[in-house]
């Protein structure tokens, strides 16, 4: 069972690990975020992670926050 599992995994983060196409708009704007990312003492993260916390995504208490 855990050789599938983690055959499961590895196949999941090749998936990951492949670029995808986007268009110019979402290339600058993700190019902007992360030079921005890199260059704020941490007053900026594009990381999704922070969102995802603060508003619960995937919890049954998932809420935007007021």
């Amino acid at each position: 069972m855990r050789s599938l599992l983690t055959k499961r995994a590895v196949k999941l983060i090749r998936l990951l690990l492949k670029p995808v196409k986007v268009s110019a708009d979402v290339y600058d704007l993700c190019k902007k975020a992360y030079y921005y990312s890199q260059n704020s003492d941490e007053s900026f993260d594009m990381a999704i992670g922070p969102i995802t916390s603060l508003w619960r995504i995937g919890f049954p208490d998932a809420h935007k926050p007021t």
